[in-house]
């Protein structure tokens, strides 16, 4: 079904995980390419370099899958591309609407930050709630259910921005305006000082994320 609806677009960004071969300086905390015993042991345990990656990548996927759908998100995609590896999740897609869905991806997007860190890596969250276009894009070869628009291309925005060295956010979860304004009233969040975004012609306020539960009669 083609239709327009309003959702909350979640963009996690997975610093430090590679499916390829391990390289120095992006292998998990605590371990490295160099050779001592511990690493021995974790390369024994891997037919070669890459299926080592692959294992560290499923294990975040399942992780990730487990966070979202605690929260009833949908799970639309996992890709690799030259920022890592980029999770895209939506709340909102029927059947599962829901009145703070707004708040729900700023959950999930704390509770993934704080399980990469048990895993070893590190993460970027950008959330966005607006009207997106859902529907199955493709041909009768290949089809795949998605979300398109400027909402969409919001939330890569904010977890993309975080990358940069002038970003001064300490959160690793990001959010636009809307989003802030859904969930003000159950989480504590920082207004950050007015950025340019890709695609956006005026400054934007956007909101640090850390998390805090507050709760106001």
């Amino acid at each position: 079904i083609e239709e327009m609806r309003t959702v909350s677009v979640l963009f996690l960004c997975v610093r430090g995980l590679r499916l390829g071969i391990p390289q120095t300086g992006i292998w998990p905390s605590g371990l490295s390419d160099s050779s001592n015993s511990d690493n021995d042991d974790v390369m024994k345990r891997s037919n070669n370099l890459g299926h080592l990656g692959v294992d560290f990548a499923q294990d975040v996927m399942t992780s990730a899958q487990a966070a979202i759908y605690a929260q009833e998100g949908s799970f639309n995609k996992f890709l690799v591309d030259d920022k890592g590896v980029v999770i895209l999740a939506v709340f909102g897609l029927a059947p599962l609407l829901h009145v703070d869905d707004g708040l729900r991806a700023c959950l999930t997007g704390s509770r993934l930050i704080d399980k990469l860190k048990e895993q070893g890596f590190s993460g970027k969250v950008g959330i966005a709630t607006g009207r997106v276009w859902c529907g199955v894009v493709g041909n009768n070869d290949r089809q795949e259910y998605t979300v398109l628009g400027d909402t969409v291309n919001l939330a890569a925005r904010l977890m993309g921005v975080q990358m940069k060295d002038s970003w001064q956010g300490t959160s690793s979860v990001v959010v636009c305006p809307t989003t802030q304004w859904l969930v003000s009233k159950y989480l504590r969040l920082t207004p950050m000082p007015p950025i340019y975004l890709k695609g956006i012609a005026n400054k934007i306020i956007v909101y640090d994320s850390p998390g805090i539960s507050i709760w106001r009669s």
